[in-house]
């Protein structure tokens, strides 16, 4: 039988708000144009909460991560 997955909201939000950080506008926004050092620090950040749950990551041609539970 598989193992239940469950969700630490409290993570998840600090994660999202980390997350946010990266690239913030003064307008409230962001922006991460492809492959800017923001955009690239937020796939890396993203790469490493994935490591973090056990995932194995890799990443397309395009520069999509693509996590898989194995």
């Amino acid at each position: 039988m598989k193992e239940k997955l469950t969700i630490n909201s409290a993570r998840l939000w600090n994660n999202r708000m980390q997350l946010g950080k990266i690239g913030r506008t003064n307008e409230r926004g962001i922006t991460r144009l492809a492959l800017s050092n923001e955009d690239l620090t937020a796939r890396e950040l993203v790469k490493k909460y994935m490591q973090d749950a056990g995932l194995s990551v890799r990443q397309d041609h395009a520069g999509n991560n693509i996590g898989r539970l194995e």
